[in-house]
């Protein structure tokens, strides 16, 4: 079984939410088989910044399902998108 590289978009829910914050939550809250790679906080509009981060993560089935769950359940979370997904 491979490997996955999953460059995912969060969107806070206002601009006022700490992206810092989300981003420990979720660092702190993977299970085993998912292991977080990398981040940064970009601008995205209208004052809004968005927090794309990397996760490197089994090619299981359900796997990204679980990742994006986790994410969605955090407070503060708005959106999220794959911005890239790639075996490596």
């Amino acid at each position: 079984m491979g490997k996955v590289l999953a460059v995912l978009n969060i969107i806070p829910q206002d601009q006022e939410i700490d992206l810092n914050n989300i981003c420990d939550k979720i660092k702190h809250s993977l299970p085993d088989n998912i292991k977080y790679h990398d981040s940064k906080i970009e601008p995205f509009a209208f004052g809004v910044n968005t927090l794309k981060i990397s996760f490197i993560l089994d090619d299981s089935e359900g796997g990204m399902d679980i990742l994006e769950e986790l994410i969605k359940n955090i407070d503060g979370v708005g959106e999220i998108s794959v911005e890239h997904l790639t075996l490596i």
